[in-house]
């Protein structure tokens, strides 16, 4: 028996060393797998975190790039608003509308506006000699600036502040300009407001960045050269005329500083919303012509439900203050 155990250990021993050398090797295989697996997974994890560090830094810049690109538009517009609401106080400032006013100072600046509001020949370099056409072409600036930026809009997101500040648009601006709610008469209606603002951006060659026209470009390649656009300045400036005509009715050139004050409200605000300072101020001087004008229309029974922002707004403030 014990020669028969040996003859068979003998014989089972190439087996078993073969069995143990193939254990041996798929034990080293699962080992080298196992450290494989957990290679690749480190290397895959790695990748993945990789991955969402570059999308985050590129989602980073996209957003830092869409806050450089909406303060660029509010800034663009906002160098015309602050353009613009200087000229309208001037208007606004006057409270007698005649050159046989008693108050000095306020008749020299009726005067003045009432000089250069007027004149039609325009000098590419000295704006200020022509007021009217020079605040028609200021507000068709605002037109241009803001319907670049809403054509932004769907070419990348825009944040809650700016979407607030290009609404101001749509319920404020565009209104006073063209809507009949308000008193006085329109300086434009919608259409003529829609070509101008297309007529006033340019596309320069060297450049290719759209922009609204600088006045020496209004000028010399709008004004001279495209009677459109000169008519519809025409147009604008001669409502502002109007208000210093003294054989014109007195009631109708004080609604239509009326709504010229108001236009001022909306700049000073739409100026904050850009991020201006400092204009605040000027808001009581455009409040003021409101009030004046709405206490008139109460007392003399033509008033007819108009507002600034929301209705019966003006009546609250006017009992605010003792109106």
């Amino acid at each position: 028996m014990i020669l028969l155990a040996a003859e068979s250990s003998d014989v089972l021993a190439p087996y078993l060393t073969a069995l143990i050398a193939l254990i041996g090797v798929l034990l080293a295989g699962w080992i080298q797998g196992r450290a494989n697996l957990r290679q690749t997974k480190e290397a895959n994890a790695h990748s993945l975190n990789l991955l969402r560090e570059q999308f985050a830094n590129q989602e980073s810049q996209r957003q830092q790039q869409n806050m450089e690109a909406e303060n660029a538009d509010r800034l663009r517009v906002l160098e015309y608003v602050e353009l613009l609401i200087p000229r309208l106080e001037d208007i606004a400032e006057i409270e007698y509308l005649a050159s046989n006013n008693l108050n000095s100072d306020e008749l020299e600046s009726f005067l003045n506006l009432q000089r250069y509001i007027s004149v039609r020949d325009v000098d590419p370099a000295s704006p200020q000699k022509t007021l009217g056409l020079r605040i028609a072409f200021i507000i068709f600036q605002i037109a241009a600036a803001l319907r670049l930026a809403l054509l932004a809009r769907w070419t990348r997101p825009i944040s809650s502040q700016h979407a607030r500040f290009l609404n101001y648009w749509e319920m404020n601006i565009e209104p006073v300009i063209c809507s009949g709610r308000y008193p006085g008469k329109q300086l434009l209606y919608r259409e003529q407001l829609e070509i101008a603002a297309q007529e006033m951006i340019t596309l320069p060659e060297t450049t290719q960045i759209p922009h609204p026209l600088n006045w020496h470009e209004f000028v010399n390649n709008r004004y001279r050269t495209d009677h459109v656009l000169k008519e519809l300045a025409h147009f604008v400036s001669g409502k502002l005329e109007y208000i210093f005509e003294e054989n014109g009715s007195l009631a109708n050139r004080k609604e239509m500083q009326c709504r010229l004050a108001i236009m001022g409200i909306y700049m000073v605000r739409l100026a904050e919303e850009a991020g201006a300072k400092g204009w605040s101020r000027r808001l009581d001087g455009f409040w003021k012509v409101v009030l004046a004008q709405y206490r008139h229309e109460i007392a003399t029974n033509r008033y007819d439900g108009w507002f600034v922002f929301e209705r019966g707004d003006v009546a609250t403030r006017a009992n605010e203050i003792g109106g």
